[in-house]
């Protein structure tokens, strides 16, 4: 079978690269139509916040990759909105947890529907299997180059190392 670079197809990375792009871009735009007047940092927080619910600033930061002061301005800017509300930890009085306010969970479940009719939109065309399938083999590439990655000294990458890859059968 001929290289990738016999025959000029596009490569695997520049593939993935390019559908990483479009697919930001694509979401963002969305978003942007739904009038919703977040920005992309201020709906990741209230994504992760959702997803951990009650969690400090500071865990927020270290999910997201983000400075602990560049989180706090964003959340700060939430809380005035009415998206988030802060709560005093009971363990820690200097220390502040993160809840989403109702306003929140209605937007969010908006973007999750945005969401799904994007993946259904790029999904056309492929079978319920094929989709499975696709998922399954980046997932496995992902392993083989973290593992790889590993082997010859290196690190994964941050976002990567919280992130639970399911192991193949």
């Amino acid at each position: 079978m001929p290289s990738t670079a016999d025959n000029h197809e596009p490569g695997l990375g520049f593939l993935l690269s390019n559908l990483g792009r479009l697919l930001r871009h694509e979401y963002d735009r969305r978003v942007q139509q739904e009038g919703l007047g977040l920005t992309r940092a201020q709906w990741l927080i209230l994504r992760q916040v959702s997803e951990h619910e009650g969690c400090l600033q500071r865990e927020l930061a270290e999910a997201l990759r983000i400075e602990t002061s560049t989180v706090g301005r964003h959340v700060e800017r939430l809380v005035a909105a009415g998206w988030l509300e802060r709560r005093d930890d009971v363990w820690d009085g200097r220390a502040y947890r993160l809840h989403l306010q109702p306003k929140a969970r209605n937007t969010l479940a908006r973007l999750k529907r945005l969401t799904v009719a994007l993946r259904d939109e790029y999904f056309a065309g492929l079978s319920p299997e094929r989709r499975e399938a696709l998922i399954d083999d980046l997932q496995i590439i992902q392993r083989n180059l973290l593992a790889s990655r590993v082997r010859t000294g290196g690190q994964p990458p941050n976002h990567v190392i919280h992130q639970e890859i399911p192991p193949t059968h």
